[in-house]
């Protein structure tokens, strides 16, 4: 609502304070042809202004509209093997010469060969992502009668153990969230709520969990407390306290017996950070992301302990368990080093390199988070913005990072450790 003063509001016909009558207004018939020259020109300007007003506000309006909303695509894919043939539906994220993203509802992707795509239509349906109910669903149809789902404002929580558990893990989830989002705007940083509800499995104890994991990603997945499946688009975990079953009969005790166990909470919150990362605009699925950022970003939040407290005020602190992994090391990291971690994946990836790498990348993204977050917040948005489906070569990734944060990494080595040397 737009305000005016009391004197602003007076009409032409209200009595003027000093009581006289007010003054007639004397109007000429004749309209614009009986104006002055300098009157006219005045009211041609204004027409004018007013013209041009208007295109703009209509130009701000296009700019300002929402785009169309994507369509669906239905696909029709060749049997490989002893499977059937698909028929896949979903939104289709990239494409290239030779493969198909395909995103369905459910944040599911699908890498799809083109050369055994043997149709592909467009429905003219409008792609909508389903909502925490349908996700529900949807779960229930995957599991079976073996599972129970649970869920939150953004989560649908499939489990297999307790009831009260798994309560407990929704309520975590959406604390890493809250914890999440106030970081991310905080550091200015991409963020947009999560375009899908956001599933999690949760397995009745270790034994099931590494079954679930061998066939869900493989051997690596059952070496860790948990794991986050990009495909899936969900987290999978176990009852962590499947050896206190029937011990704990309230949230509080459950937490409590979490807050035991800081090491496999940590893990919990490193993959439920991954899983906000690529739903909220930090990172694309499938697209060139340097796994130095990746990792380093949800090491960030390791120490956010939000089986602790509702507002975990550790978050963006010391992580003290990576940060004596990394003065652990024979020596501190070469220049080299540093250039090899952001250039390409290979020391991250590698079983003997990876328990060095990791903390390194903790090391790295903790110091340009607190040292240069306006550079680190450029760069993530120049990283969001990678398209799916494209692999960079170690050269454009090299050139990415000296875009950001320059060249010299004789000075950024020297600069990390005087920062880190700092830390207790």
């Amino acid at each position: 609502m737009v305000g005016f003063s009391k004197r602003a509001r007076r009409t032409a016909g209200d009595r003027p304070q000093d009581g006289r009558p007010p003054r007639r207004e004397r109007h000429s018939s004749r309209g614009a042809a009986g104006l002055s020259r300098g009157a006219a020109a005045v009211l041609l300007g204004l027409a004018s202004l007013a013209a041009a007003a208007c295109r703009t506000r209509e130009l701000r309006a296009e700019e300002n509209a929402l785009p169309a909303p994507a369509r669906v695509v239905r696909a029709t894919v060749r049997p490989v093997g002893d499977r059937p043939v698909e028929r896949l539906e979903g939104r289709v994220e990239a494409r290239t010469d030779v493969e198909l993203l395909l995103v369905d509802r459910f944040g599911r992707l699908r890498r799809l060969d083109r050369r055994q795509i043997e149709s592909e239509e467009e429905t003219g349906e409008a792609f909508r992502p389903a909502s925490t109910e349908d996700l529900a669903e949807e779960l229930r149809r995957e599991f079976g009668a073996r599972f129970t789902v649970h869920r939150t404002e953004h989560y649908a929580v499939a489990f297999s153990g307790t009831a009260l558990y798994a309560e407990t893990v929704g309520l975590l989830l959406e604390r890493q969230l809250s914890v999440y989002r106030n970081h991310a705007n905080a550091l200015k940083l991409p963020y947009a709520e999560p375009e899908f509800a956001l599933p999690v499995v949760v397995l009745a104890d270790r034994q099931a969990f590494d079954a679930f994991a061998l066939g869900d990603v493989g051997p690596t997945g059952a070496q860790s407390d948990s794991y986050f499946n990009a495909a899936r688009n969900g987290t999978v975990l176990f009852e962590l306290t499947a050896g206190d079953r029937g011990t704990a009969r309230t949230r509080v005790q459950v937490l409590a017996q979490l807050a035991a166990r800081p090491t496999s909470v940590s893990t919990f919150v490193h993959e439920a950070t991954h899983q906000l990362a690529f739903n909220t605009g930090f990172s694309r699925r499938y697209a060139d992301n340097p796994l130095w950022l990746v990792e380093g970003w949800a090491m960030y939040f390791e120490n956010a302990d939000v089986a602790r407290s509702s507002t975990p005020r550790n978050v963006g602190g010391v992580n003290r368990p990576r940060l004596l992994q990394y003065r652990g090391q024979a020596g501190e990291p070469a220049p080299e080093a540093w250039r090899e971690l952001v250039r390409d994946d290979r020391r991250l990836a590698d079983a003997e390199t990876g328990p060095a790498a990791y903390p390194q990348a903790w090391a790295l993204t903790f110091y340009l988070v607190k040292r240069r977050p306006r550079e680190f917040a450029a760069y993530v948005e120049r990283m969001a913005n990678k398209p799916a489906l494209l692999r960079g070569a170690p050269e454009e990734r090299l050139a990415d990072f000296q875009q950001a944060f320059g060249s010299d990494f004789e000075a950024l080595s020297r600069e990390i450790q005087r920062f880190l040397g700092q830390q207790r």
